[in-house]
């Protein structure tokens, strides 16, 4: 049997010198090493995923011959290990304007300092208007996933620049917002949205923003930060992880606000 005895890893019987063998296969769980074995079910193909059910407990695969070949063969291998969950990935979070109410022209930034001092990845998913807060839906978000470093933000920009159909028109707001026009070129908007080393394994994001010119009476940002030793921290996808959302929500206090 090949494989880490931990949750999450995968395990796969093996037949050596067998390399043409037909059999069935049967996993099975079990609180002893020797006896109390219980058939999991689904469990019938040369590979198996250890889940949390069987974290602490013995798991053995049954492997019987078929066609030309006889025989069964059995293998135990256990107590399963629990997969430790990746240290966090952020120690130190910066966060500008604290959240509440904004007006006018607002620079946001997201400052982050990670543990591990492997930051590769800030994700930030925008909502706007009645699509934020409890009313997020998750299709109509404005989703801007960029690498710790500016060519990848000034990649983004060109492609609003110039026209680029992969830069979906729901991201007209936001643009405008931000300062695309017909005169605009990619040095001007690198100005209003770009990525900032810092310390070992620090960086900020930033995105000027004219509040006005976004048509919606709020803004919220969700913020999921990785770096390359696995760690994350915060997750956008608030349908599978809601527990694990870092949202940060602005009402817009502008004239065509009020009233």
């Amino acid at each position: 049997m090949e494989g880490a005895v931990k949750v999450g890893e995968m395990l796969t019987a093996k037949a050596d010198g067998q390399p043409n063998l037909t059999a069935t296969y049967q996993w099975y769980r079990s609180d002893a090493r020797d006896s109390g074995f219980v058939a999991i079910d689904g469990a019938t193909s040369e590979n198996y995923t250890l889940t949390d059910d069987d974290f602490g407990k013995y798991i053995k695969v049954e492997v019987k011959g078929t066609g030309n070949y006889t025989g069964t063969k059995e293998k135990v291998v256990g107590p399963v290990a629990e997969d430790p969950e990746p240290e966090a990935a952020v120690e130190k979070v910066e966060v500008s304007p604290e959240p509440g109410e904004i007006s006018g022209v607002q620079e946001f930034t997201f400052g982050f300092k990670s543990v591990t001092d492997a930051l590769e990845e800030l994700e930030l998913d925008i909502y706007l208007g009645e699509n934020a807060g409890d009313n997020r839906e998750y299709a109509n978000h404005l989703g801007v996933n960029l690498p710790a470093n500016n060519a990848e933000i000034v990649s983004w920009i060109e492609g609003a620049v110039n026209g680029d159909p992969n830069v979906d028109q729901k991201f007209a707001a936001l643009l405008a917002a931000v300062g695309l026009d017909s005169s605009a070129t990619v040095e001007d908007l690198n100005k209003m949205v770009y990525y900032t080393d810092g310390e070992a394994g620090a960086g900020t994001w930033t995105i000027k923003l004219d509040t006005t010119k976004l048509g919606a009476d709020k803004i919220e940002f969700l913020v999921a930060v990785r770096d390359s030793e696995g760690a994350q921290w915060g997750n956008n996808n608030y349908v599978a992880y809601p527990g694990d959302v870092k949202a940060f929500l602005y009402t817009i206090i502008n004239d065509q606000n009020q009233g």
